[in-house]
């Protein structure tokens, strides 16, 4: 079963909170990489399980350097396949899950950032989303998931 879904904005101070103390660890190891709060709590309005997903960009060149320095940071998250110029990380900060996606910066197999602006730009889109994933709360986490990235998918990589 997924967790109960929660509304961004009530859990917003939460948050932020803990993508803050992510972004300062991160800055502290990798000053050069682009570091950005995705994922439906980094959205006004999105209903979101009440996780932080970040997403790390770095050059191509400094990838492989930067991974080493995350897997020093974060625990690798197994259920994501690592890719070359992906990796993902997961934990657990201030009583919230998290999840760290590094990527290299001319990677955009995933568009984590076009789909959070989208969502922030669009109402009806994100009302639309809000009404899948509050209609797949009772499915299994694997359907739950199939069914965002469906969605996802639709959305950012047309045609």
């Amino acid at each position: 079963m997924v967790p109960e879904l929660e509304s961004s904005d009530a859990i917003a101070p939460e948050t932020t909170r803990v993508f803050d103390a992510l972004r300062a660890r991160i800055a502290a190891v990798l000053p050069q990489a682009a570091i950005e709060h995705i994922g439906s709590s980094s959205v006004s309005g999105a209903l979101t399980k009440g996780d932080v997903d970040v997403l790390v960009s770095v050059d191509d060149d400094d990838f492989p350097g930067a991974s080493r320095l995350l897997s020093d940071c974060f625990a690798r998250n197994e259920a994501n396949e690592e890719r070359p110029g992906f990796v993902s990380y997961e934990g657990r900060l201030f009583g919230r899950d998290f999840g760290v996606q590094l990527c290299a910066a001319s990677l955009d197999d995933y568009r984590f950032l076009a789909f959070r602006n989208l969502l922030i730009d669009s109402p009806s889109v994100l009302a639309e989303y809000n009404n899948l994933k509050a209609a797949s709360i009772k499915f299994t986490k694997e359907a739950y998931c199939d069914a965002k990235y469906e969605f996802i998918e639709r959305y950012v990589f047309p045609g």
